[in-house]
């Protein structure tokens, strides 16, 4: 037994700090485990809510427009990459359902616009080609277009026109 003004041998002391120290090294390294895996639960900041893109817009196999040349599930996929515009490509701005909730003021909502008689605030005559021109260059189509020329291809045009034609041929079901 040890009381006050006693002293410990030597090595008794030396044992019993060493012990006191692996307890709190357990004990800290604990703490830091559990405050990592804590830390694993937080959401990431992630892309910007106000733009929804669907799940899995790859989904299912979209029915082509009749007579339409393009792969309209290229077309989709095109709408939403990040290529052809940041963030969520044509989905950035523009809506469409079940594909992307666009964020841009004033961009038209793109529900079954091939529908419509015409284009860019009734400025163009709706057609595939006419859509496609629109697509490549707005600019050059209207003087004043606020859509942005994006640099596509003939073939990502021809795609993405393709994908907003057949919109009245895949509804959902």
């Amino acid at each position: 037994m040890t009381g006050p003004g006693m002293r410990l041998p030597l090595s008794l002391a030396t044992e019993l700090r060493q012990m006191r120290t692996g307890k709190i090294q357990r004990v800290l390294v604990g703490i830091g485990l559990g405050a990592a895996l804590l830390s694993a639960c937080q959401p990431s900041p992630g892309p910007n809510p106000a733009i929804k893109v669907a799940p899995n817009p790859l989904a299912a196999r979209l029915e082509s427009a009749p007579g339409l040349e393009g792969d309209p599930n290229n077309g989709r996929r095109l709408f939403t990459d990040s290529k052809i515009y940041p963030g969520n490509g044509c989905g950035f701005c523009h809506t469409l359902p079940d594909v992307s909730t666009g964020a841009y003021p004033g961009a038209p909502n793109l529900n079954d616009v091939s529908l419509r008689p015409t284009l860019a605030n009734d400025a163009l005559q709706n057609s595939p080609a006419q859509m496609k021109a629109w697509i490549m260059d707005p600019p050059s189509q209207k003087a004043d277009a606020r859509m942005p020329k994006l640099n596509v291809s003939d073939q990502e045009a021809t795609d993405l026109v393709a994908f907003i034609y057949s919109q009245p041929y895949n509804k959902a079901r």
